[in-house]
């Protein structure tokens, strides 16, 4: 009697186990069954683990990763690190400006425009520079400066120790040669208009000559006045 109660007391227990899909953790499990499915788990958790960075990244950045890092958190973050490793202080100022001059309306959704903000304050903060007052100067003019001075700006990047004051020098310098090539070119441009003022004689005979002789004393006069 105890037997049987006790066997249809375990019939009762596997069966609700079975019902909670739970009687699989009662049998014996071999290593390699182990493995396998621990590697299963771990390759379910990197490729979860990627596709949540995917979609914290910029559209400009998915399109510079390759197709398997898609599938690995590790493949990502490795390529994400070879993408933006630092540049330097022209990198820097790059990114800097496009950090500031981004605008929402260039971005056809906010989690894209959120997310560009994100990856550029990232990109900036890996370079380890600081924006001190030298670089916060270059980095007006680079913004605000007219295209006919562009190329300064590509002097600065590539010249070290480039300080505001040098700049500065530079900027009215060119100012100075501008305004000199301007007045030089209307003092010579000014010679080719001036034209001569009429000989004082010719116009004197002309004027001599449109008085026609007066038919009652022959000089030369209006005749009303005779």
């Amino acid at each position: 009697m105890a037997f049987e109660a006790s066997y249809k007391s375990s019939i009762h227990i596997r069966a609700e186990l079975r019902k909670q899909k739970l009687w699989k953790y009662t049998q014996e499990v071999s290593v390699t069954t182990l493995i396998v499915t621990a590697l299963s788990k771990w390759k379910e958790s990197f490729i979860e683990a990627a596709d949540i960075m995917t979609s914290t990244i910029s559209l400009t950045v998915k399109q510079k990763l390759q197709a398997t890092a898609y599938d690995c958190d590790y493949l990502m973050m490795t390529q994400l690190v070879t993408l933006f490793a630092p540049q330097g202080e022209a990198e820097f100022m790059k990114l800097i400006k496009e950090y500031y001059s981004l605008r929402y309306e260039d971005f056809d959704f906010m989690i894209s425009y959120l997310t560009q903000i994100k990856t550029l304050e990232e990109r900036i903060r890996g370079i380890n520079v600081i924006l001190d007052d030298d670089k916060q100067i270059l980095l007006c003019l680079d913004m605000t400066l007219s295209e006919s001075l562009q190329y300064y700006i590509k002097i600065w990047a590539v010249t070290l120790g480039m300080t505001a004051d040098k700049v500065r020098s530079m900027l009215l310098e060119e100012e100075r040669r501008l305004k000199k090539n301007k007045n030089q070119e209307t003092l010579y441009g000014g010679a080719f208009v001036v034209t001569r003022s009429p000989d004082k004689r010719t116009s004197s005979r002309k004027v001599k000559k449109a008085v026609k002789e007066c038919s009652r004393c022959g000089k030369s006069h209006d005749e009303e006045i005779c």
